[in-house]
């Protein structure tokens, strides 16, 4: 499972990107770094190879993807058409 971005306050806004390996117990790990700072997502898909974190608020219309199987920072995958920072996404195989 992948966590990204975040806000602690209005000056602290997260580009990091943490996993977590489920059905173990620990902490999450470090996978790498957002393209930008941002939080409130519009929505993130994935499947077995990629996953996309798209809009958030500060960067709304930025799209990022990751590799699921390497740990490293996100690419920029493309912007959206419009900017929302509140929705939701979904995939299928």
């Amino acid at each position: 499972m992948l966590i990204a971005g975040g806000r602690l306050s209005s000056s602290t806004i997260y580009n990091t990107i943490d996993y977590v390996t489920m059905g173990t117990t620990g902490n999450a790990t470090d996978f790498g770094d957002l393209t930008s700072t941002r939080y409130a997502f519009s929505g993130a898909v994935s499947n077995t190879l990629r996953g996309v974190f798209s809009g958030g608020y500060q960067n709304l219309n930025t799209m990022d993807y990751v590799t699921i199987a390497t740990t490293g920072n996100a690419t920029d995958f493309g912007d959206l058409s419009t900017g929302a920072y509140t929705g939701a996404a979904a995939s299928g195989t």
